[in-house]
């Protein structure tokens, strides 16, 4: 997938992956997360694809995860 200019793409709010916004696909974790406002360059952590395409998140959250 090609983003584009990710300094415009809103990581939670607009539809960069799949058909919709990943704070209605994912609703408890944009609740926990530190982060609502953030770019994908905010969340981005360098490439690790052949050519840097692909891309890990670093993504903050008001609390730890529950190992159910």
């Amino acid at each position: 997938m090609q983003l584009g200019d990710r300094r415009k793409i809103r990581f939670w709010d607009d539809k960069w992956v799949g058909d919709q916004a990943l704070k209605l696909k994912y609703p408890r974790l944009y609740l926990l997360s530190t982060s609502k406002e953030s770019i994908i360059d905010d969340v981005r952590e360098r490439g690790t694809g052949e050519n840097g395409e692909a891309f890990t998140c670093k993504l903050s959250w008001r609390r730890e995860a529950f190992e159910w």
